[in-house]
């Protein structure tokens, strides 16, 4: 594969992981909440599964500031950082670790500072990423499905 289609693929596979894991359905006792559910175009993003039962939550932020890749017909999509299994206690995450930025040409840590109160309906919170050029990113996540 030529590296200007792995780009792409890449790219659009980013975008494609939230819808991705609801086409796949979500696993037992998770919730997945999205600030921009019913996206059309690349946008900056920031969406969450928790896993209730286990008291852990995957957390990605897609960020325009974090970097960028091309797309199909030369549409850019924002990098995105994630982390997974970050412990969720009483309905609040607090992460201040490394997240994973996946790109074409391999894989690079970025230090990311999660804050969110998880409630039934909603995640609200910010996520910060030290020694960049990026600001406070405040986000209000709705959900979008939940399993029993």
């Amino acid at each position: 594969m030529t590296r200007g289609r792995f780009a792409a693929a890449s790219a659009v596979a980013v975008v494609a992981i939230p819808a991705l894991a609801l086409a796949e359905q979500l696993p037992p006792h998770s919730s997945y909440y999205d600030q921009h559910a019913n996206q059309t175009k690349p946008v900056n993003d920031v969406s969450l599964l928790v896993y209730r039962k286990q008291g852990k939550a995957d957390v990605y932020v897609y960020n325009y500031c974090l970097g960028s890749q091309s797309g199909e017909g030369g549409q850019k999509y924002p990098n995105t950082a994630g982390a997974r299994g970050v412990k969720v206690h009483k309905g609040k995450i607090a992460f201040d670790g490394k997240a994973t930025i996946y790109m074409p040409n391999g894989q690079k840590h970025v230090a990311m500072k999660f804050k969110a109160k998880v409630e039934r309906k909603k995640a609200t919170g910010t996520a910060k990423f030290p020694g960049t050029s990026c600001g406070t990113v405040a986000f209000k996540a709705k959900l979008v499905s939940r399993t029993k």
